[in-house]
């Protein structure tokens, strides 16, 4: 075995000088079958931002293997570890580079101890079992990385032990400065030099990609040398590790000149991939012609950025570049577009709100302000903390486009918190669209974060493949954000030559708080967009504030309470009587309407009133709040059958069903 890896190494050392033989080589490892276990420190030691940058390096290192269930093809398992041991996935679950990657991605931080000693023993009984997917002629491989001492640092070593004589070969990676190299050298295999590498931080674990790619090749190829023919290619210079003279010194970077075969990596130029098509001349549009004919389109636009460990500062910046260059197309006033930036990885950070910067120099200062963060990619939290904060109804113009722009270059950490909370964003009548950027995308959730009112997501959804393609996309998103901000502006305008007075009536005492909030909620809504009117819809709303009698002195009889008091009959009799009369602010010659909150139907009584009301011209809408099918005597009483309106779980619907025929003045 000595004699072989000797041969391994002068090969090695040949293929530096002769700089072919080394693709050719690495090709060599790449046809022969690898089972290779990851086993992690996920404990609270590790910054949420560096175990992410962990998770990054797996993914750059794994996408090197060729990963697939053939008996010539690598197979990758993980195991992470704090006070105890977590499987991720075993060696034939993810056989597949996509779904491998985001299977890493999707790898969970667990905090805690670093129980080292447990998750190499469970690897070593477990992992390697035929029924976990190892192979008996595979190569074994595994790759501890841990930043810190292990608890019981003897029963690490046993356990290490046992894992190496059943044949598996262990490298140990050590990150930072609490490493005990003592430790990294008991787990690791022989000789330490080769199979201990350590990092001074989790940033450089991307300086020893190569080399650990390398090492493994040695491993493989110890026991078959493939015969290569140097080959004259051009040499490239780059930054790699290599050893000190000392073999247990810290890795150090070192400038080389080699040579690398040309590889199939898409150019930083490359043009987008968009999901569907697009047209070109769409993406080619003229900047100042966007600026002319969609600035004065008034629009709520918020920005949501994926500032994540997996995106490089200078793409963040990119990020931000793309932005600016966005919001430099649009018309930036109060009474115009207003835009809000807020970025997301693990936390949510709102960066600032629609109503801060009124001017456009001010609003593309503060953009280019919007510091970069790291962390994991937690973009349903992120849409939800929109949705509730700073795109609330509090912040948002009524009759204007409400848009959401997200950008990520990733999987999120919780893919069906994600769609829901989309879902809900999207069912408050805000637009969604969504930019995937970079190969690490789904474009399934990409599509389910973007709207697609017609089943068309092409318009809402896109993808490209680096953050330098994001240019390519600022006009083609621009004009989109101005067709939709034209669309909503006559949408979300209640156009009528009526006058109109409309009373919401429901009996609060019997919906209790949280309904009695629902009814609120939508009733403002639907105020907001007749509001838009200038003054030819006037609306107001006839409820109760407390019980029947539900003030009592104290007395020494019995309390006696009346039951299942309905007070719909007397809050109708009140309108009929009261709310449209000239002293209530009532106009005479307008159109009378009452919109009546019911459960499922009316009492005898109420219906009664109803009836007296209609014969003084009021016009009467039933919202049916009940779960049973509608009413047929609610659509008789109501003159026609689309004037009874069922109470949806998406509430939007509900309100663009009102607004329609409000508007209209039926």
């Amino acid at each position: 075995m000595a004699f072989q890896k000797a041969v391994i190494s002068f090969a090695i050392v040949i293929c530096i000088i002769y700089p072919g033989c080394l693709t050719q080589l690495l090709d060599g490892c790449d046809n022969r079958p690898k089972d290779i276990v990851f086993i992690l420190d996920a404990s609270s030691s590790i910054w949420p931002v560096d175990f992410h940058t962990q998770l990054k390096f797996l993914q750059n290192l794994t996408k090197t293997f060729n990963i697939g269930p053939s008996d010539s093809q690598t197979r990758v398992g993980i195991v992470t570890f704090s006070n105890s041991w977590k499987v991720e996935f075993n060696l034939n679950e993810k056989m597949n580079k996509p779904d491998l990657a985001k299977a890493i991605r999707r790898v969970r931080h667990l905090t805690g101890g670093t129980n080292t000693a447990d998750a190499i023993n469970f690897v070593a009984d477990n992992m390697f079992l035929p029924e976990n997917g190892a192979r008996h002629n595979s190569t074994k491989i595994v790759v501890v990385i841990t930043d810190g001492e292990s608890y019981y640092k003897d029963k690490t070593a046993t356990a290490s032990e046992k894992l190496r004589e059943k044949g598996v070969s262990v490298f140990a990676i050590g990150v930072g400065s609490q490493i005990d190299l003592k430790e990294l050298e008991s787990i690791a295999s022989d000789p330490s030099d080769k199979y201990v590498l350590e990092v001074l931080n989790y940033r450089g674990l991307k300086k020893i990609e190569s080399i650990l790619r390398q090492r493994t090749c040695e491993v493989i190829m110890a026991s078959t040398i493939a015969t290569t023919t140097p080959a004259t290619i051009p040499s490239t210079t780059r930054t790699t590790m290599k050893p000190s003279t000392n073999p247990r010194t810290t890795m150090k970077p070192s400038t080389t000149t080699t040579t690398e075969s040309p590889t199939t990596k898409e150019p930083l130029t490359q043009r987008p991939k968009i999901i569907k098509t697009t047209p070109a001349a769409e993406l080619q549009a003229d900047s100042e012609k966007i600026t002319r004919n969609c600035g004065g389109k008034p629009a709520d636009v918020f920005f949501l950025l994926d500032t994540s460990g997996s995106i490089l500062p200078s793409d963040f910046k990119k990020q931000l570049d793309f932005v600016g260059t966005v919001v430099g197309m649009f018309d930036i006033s109060p009474d115009k577009t207003r835009v809000g930036v807020s970025t997301f990885s693990h936390e949510y950070n709102s960066m600032f709100g629609l109503e801060q910067y009124h001017d456009k120099d001010s609003l593309l200062a503060a953009i280019q302000s919007v510091p970069y963060s790291g962390g994991g990619t937690d973009t349903g939290h992120a849409l939800k903390q929109l949705r509730e904060r700073e795109f609330s109804r509090q912040f948002t113009r009524p009759s204007v486009a409400h848009i959401i722009i997200v950008l990520t270059d990733g999987l999120s950490r919780f893919p069906d918190q994600t769609r829901k909370q989309a879902a809900m964003i999207k069912k408050t009548g805000s637009y969604v669209f969504a930019v995937g950027i970079g190969n690490n995308i789904d474009q399934n959730e990409l599509s389910n974060i973007a709207s697609s009112p017609d089943s068309n997501n092409d318009k809402y959804a896109f993808q490209v493949t680096n953050f330098d393609g994001l240019r390519t996309l600022k006009n083609i998103l621009a004009i989109k954000t101005c067709e939709i901000a034209s669309f909503q502006r006559d949408e979300r305008i209640c156009r009528t030559n009526k006058t109109s007075d409309i009373m919401f009536v429901f009996d609060s005492a019997y919906y209790g708080y949280k309904m009695s909030n629902l009814i609120l909620d939508l009733i403002q809504q639907v105020s907001m967009y007749l509001a838009t009117t200038g003054g030819k819809i006037k609306t107001g709303i006839q409820s109760n504030s407390c019980l029947k009698d539900s003030i009592r002195p104290l007395s020494a009889n019995p309390i006696e309470l009346v039951q299942d008091y309905d007070a719909l009959p007397q809050l109708i009799t009140d309108l009929r009587i009261k709310q449209f009369i000239s002293a209530n602010r009532g106009r005479g010659t307008s159109t009378k309407m009452a919109v009546v909150f019911v459960d499922n139907t009316l009492s005898k009584t109420a219906e009664l009133q109803v009836l007296r009301s209609k014969f003084r011209k009021i016009n009467f809408i039933f919202v049916q709040t009940g779960n049973e099918v509608t009413d047929n005597k609610l659509q008789r009483i109501a003159g026609k059958a689309y004037n009874v309106v069922q109470l949806q779980s998406d509430s939007h619907a509900t309100v663009q069903h009102l607004n329609t025929l409000l508007c209209e003045g039926i």
